[in-house]
C-alpha cells in the first residue's frame, strides 16, 4: 500500500465507522505464502499481518481521524 491510498483508506474507514459501518481489513496471508513471502511459513507471515493491521490502525485510523472534514 502507498502512502497515499493508506491516507485516503483512513479518511474513508472514519467516515463509514462514524456512519455505523463496520469496517473488516483484510491481509492477504494466503497470497502471501502462495509467494513465497517469509519462506512460505504462515506463522511467520500472521506476525507480519498483525503488525500490519495495528500499524495501519495506529498511524492512519488514529493520526487521520483529525482530518475527518478533509
Amino acid at each position: 500500500m502507498h502512502i497515499a491510498q493508506g491516507v485516503m483508506k483512513a479518511l474513508n474507514v472514519n467516515k463509514l465507522t462514524k456512519s455505523g459501518v463496520t469496517f473488516k481489513f483484510w491481509v492477504a496471508d494466503w497470497f502471501a505464502q502462495l509467494n513465497n513471502k517469509m519462506g512460505g511459513d504462515l506463522a511467520k507471515i500472521k506476525v507480519v499481518g498483525d503488525y500490519m493491521v495495528s500499524s495501519f490502525f495506529l498511524f492512519f485510523v488514529l493520526f487521520f481521524s483529525e482530518f475527518e472534514n478533509f
